[in-house]
């Protein structure tokens, strides 16, 4: 059996605590959302190397009902993501952040990423 790709698991991740906040709100008096923007860091590592990539993920409470029932939602699910654009693109996760200039370009992505998530 083969290993799940990363997106999957976001996507199950993702929907995951979509519900469970869902579930928080009502318990509170507060309205369900509709959709929710999820957004995701990964880090491949590799001996002394890491590497992010960041994802972005659109849930919808009609992606989570079809998921619940089993069916194929009508609309499209589009999974984006962000490798930082480092210098050596083909050396990316064997290279990760340990030259400098990989460094800086990672850190970039970071501080973006800080700002979209409100930290």
């Amino acid at each position: 059996m083969g290993r799940p790709s990363v997106q999957a698991q976001l996507v199950a991740e993702g929907v995951a605590a979509f519900n469970k906040n869902n579930a928080h709100r009502e318990a509170v008096g507060l309205p369900a959302l509709e959709e929710k923007v999820s957004i995701f860091l990964t880090i491949f590592w590799k001996l002394i190397s890491l590497t992010p990539t960041f994802f972005k993920i659109p849930i919808t409470q009609a992606l989570a009902t079809h998921i619940r029932h089993g069916t194929y939602p009508p609309e499209e699910t589009r999974v984006t993501y962000c490798y930082p654009p480092v210098a050596r693109p083909a050396r990316r996760r064997s290279e990760g952040m340990k030259p400098l200039d990989n460094r800086r370009e990672i850190l970039r992505c970071y501080e973006a990423f800080k700002m979209i998530v409100g930290i």
